[in-house]
């Protein structure tokens, strides 16, 4: 039972909401001779079944509601349909320990994803967005140069920083993701890649080792509230004339519908800015050959899904 005005406190709790796709209409366990027919004659791989756990209210009707759920595990089992816990088919964490608590939605979404991404390209990966997303980060890597250090925001399970560390001196990688830093940290390990450094925790509260002749960031600023002061804390740690570089979702007619499809799939409302707004806050906190584009499904109807940021840090 949901209502519009759930999403924000659910969000706020690190909470999601979970739907069904498959029900025997049994009203709360008042209708329950033919459930089980009912059930199996339309469920499929995937399907989130709705019961209920209320006792039958005529007593009579609980032994038959028994052998109704007893048929079902039967017959599932018949049409090759094995009962998965739930968390699987969301991808997401079930009834987490209080001790175990993230830091927010945006952890929560990421930890429950990211055994699945680090395991085989995901369904997103192929999206034209990440595609065209791909094809920027070419044009930086041309030219990084091998004594170049890089700050990676947002550095997921590894999909750019093992190819920043192929050319650059060193690479730290930043990921508030527990789960996703843990795979990329598997992975240094397995490889045995000695120029790749991780950090855990929220970009507002870290200490940053140092300056870095690059600080970039792929598809993550569109999860953050307040950009200009995140960006204020990381110009602190350029060297001068070094370069930040970030790839964000731009303001579009067309990325309005995908940030309503995230807020449905995830759970999360991603910020989308224009390249006018990038650019006066980039000129604001005093950087220099600011260069910002949009990319992506441009027409003439919209003016693309991405927004692709350059500026550098004043020389002197």
């Amino acid at each position: 039972m949901t209502n519009p005005r759930l999403w924000r406190v659910l969000l706020e709790s690190g909470m999601f909401c979970t739907g069904f796709s498959c029900r025997g209409q049994d009203f709360g366990n008042r209708y329950v001779r033919g459930l089980s027919k009912r059930i199996l004659k339309k469920v499929k791989a995937g399907d989130i079944i709705l019961l209920h756990d209320s006792v039958p209210p005529k007593k009579d009707l609980i032994e038959p509601f028994l052998q109704e759920l007893r048929d079902l595990f039967a017959g599932l089992k018949n049409k090759g349909l094995a009962v998965s816990p739930l968390s699987q088919l969301i991808r997401r964490p079930v009834m987490m320990p209080a001790n175990d608590h993230p830091s927010g939605p945006v952890q929560v979404y990421f930890d429950s994803m990211a055994q699945v991404g680090h395991k085989k390209p995901s369904r997103v990966d192929r999206l034209p967005a990440r595609q065209n997303e791909l094809k920027l980060f070419k044009a930086l890597e041309q030219d990084i140069c091998e004594e170049d250090r890089i700050l990676e925001i947002g550095a997921g399970t590894g999909r750019f920083t093992f190819r920043l560390a192929s050319r650059a001196r060193e690479v730290w990688a930043v990921e508030i993701s527990t789960q996703s830093l843990l795979c990329l940290q598997q992975q240094v390990q397995h490889d045995n890649i000695a120029n790749v450094f991780t950090l855990s925790g929220d970009i507002h509260a870290l200490e940053l080792p140092g300056s870095f002749d690059i600080i970039c960031s792929f598809s993550t600023f569109e999860y953050v509230n307040d950009l200009k002061a995140i960006l204020e804390k990381l110009i602190d740690h350029l060297v001068p004339g070094g370069r930040l570089y970030f790839i964000t979702a731009h303001r579009s007619f067309f990325r309005l519908f995908t940030q309503i499809g995230n807020a449905m799939s995830q759970g999360l409302w991603l910020h989308a800015r224009s390249c006018r707004q990038v650019e006066e806050m980039l000129q604001s906190i005093g950087l220099v050959n600011i260069n910002v584009s949009a990319h992506g499904m441009k027409s003439l109807f919209n003016g693309g899904l991405l927004l692709e940021a350059s500026a550098r840090k004043p020389a002197c």
